[in-house]
């Protein structure tokens, strides 16, 4: 009896959804190869400061069907020996925000979302004017704070997809093998008689 291709689309198209999430990876870890580590001074650091700053607001999502404007925002200028008091982006993995970190998911009290950007403000501030400098990444005369790349991730996706890959082929030899002897003992018709 022939077997049906059920093995081969499974692993196919797990395959498929492997390679693209690899494609993706591999993009990410392009982007990686070009950056440029160095250290970058703190020039100045604006952050929401109060519930009625609404220049430094942004939307966030506060629930089902619910958005808000009153999302914490800090903006953290730096600069490197190139690059002059620019907005930095939070990671090079990401894309950039109208701040460097935001609240993205305004589900706690305003004075506590506050306080929590005022803390997060207040370790940049205080190297603002100083010798002090904090590492950061170049990328395409843009400065990050981090890169979240995960070397790890790659080579799991690479192993896994190689592994869907073989399966796929050995399902394929093995739907091809077994048609060819159900055709062979059933004289060529490609059906399989019972008696």
């Amino acid at each position: 009896m022939a077997t049906t291709g059920a093995p081969i689309c499974i692993t196919g198209f797990m395959s498929l959804i492997l390679g693209m999430i690899l494609i993706d990876s591999l993009v990410s870890y392009e982007k990686t190869n070009d950056l440029i580590e160095t250290e970058c001074r703190v020039n100045q650091v604006n952050y929401t400061k109060s519930i009625n700053d609404i220049n430094n607001m942004v939307k966030c999502d506060c629930g089902k069907r619910c958005t808000s404007d009153e999302g914490t925002c800090l903006k953290l200028f730096l600069s490197t020996n190139e690059i002059k008091h620019q907005m930095v982006g939070d990671d090079v993995q990401d894309r950039l925000n109208t701040c460097t970190f935001q609240e993205k998911r305004c589900k706690i009290s305003r004075g506590e979302a506050l306080m929590n950007v005022k803390e997060q403000a207040d370790k940049y501030s205080e190297l603002i004017n100083t010798n002090n400098t904090i590492p950061c990444y170049v990328y395409e005369n843009q400065i990050y704070l981090s890169n979240s790349f995960n070397f790890d991730l790659v080579i799991v996706l690479s192993t896994m997809f190689g592994a869907c890959m073989l399966c796929c082929m050995c399902a394929s030899f093995a739907v091809g093998c077994e048609n060819r002897i159900d055709r062979y003992y059933n004289g060529g018709s490609g059906s399989s008689h019972t008696v």
